[in-house]
C-alpha cells in the first residue's frame, strides 16, 4: 500500500466528513504535520491545498514542522494506542492477538474511549486522481 499524496487526500476526505458531523458551522481546518515529502510536501499536495475549499467546503491552512520536531495531541494518542494494543496483545496466551488492521480497530472502539477511530478499508487508493 502507497503512503502518497492520494491516500492522504482520501484520509483527509474520509476525516473532514467526520469532523463537519461533530462541528457544525466549520469554517476552517488546521492541518498540522512533519516533513514526510511522499505524503505533505509535494507538488500535488499543494495543490490539493489549493483545492481544499472546494473539495472539502471548508478553507485550510497547513502547518509544516520539520521531520521528526512536531509533537502535538496525536503523537500521545499514537503512543497510548500502540501501547495499549501490544500490552493486550501480548497477554493473550495463543490466540486473540491483534494480527490485522481490522483487528485493531475493533480492540480500539471497544477499549478506549474519548477517542473516534476509523476503519479505512483496503482499496485501490493509487487509482484516485487529484483534479
Amino acid at each position: 500500500m502507497d503512503h502518497d499524496v492520494s491516500l492522504v487526500h482520501q484520509m483527509q476526505k474520509e476525516c473532514i466528513e467526520q469532523v463537519k458531523k461533530k462541528i457544525q458551522g466549520l469554517t476552517k481546518i488546521i492541518h498540522f504535520s512533519d516533513g514526510c515529502a511522499a505524503q505533505y510536501k509535494s507538488r500535488k499536495n499543494f495543490l490539493n491545498l489549493c483545492h481544499h475549499t472546494t473539495d472539502f467546503s471548508v478553507a485550510a491552512e497547513w502547518v509544516f514542522f520539520a521531520t521528526s520536531h512536531g509533537k502535538c495531541p496525536c503523537d500521545g494518542i499514537r503512543g497510548t494506542i500502540k501501547r495499549t494494543a501490544t500490552k493486550a496483545s501480548l497477554q493473550q496466551p495463543y490466540k486473540g492477538q491483534i494480527l490485522s488492521s481490522a483487528q485493531l480497530f475493533e480492540f480500539c472502539r471497544e477499549n478506549i474511549h474519548g477517542i473516534d477511530f476509523i476503519l479505512f478499508p483496503k482499496k485501490p487508493w493509487n487509482q484516485f486522481t487529484l483534479p
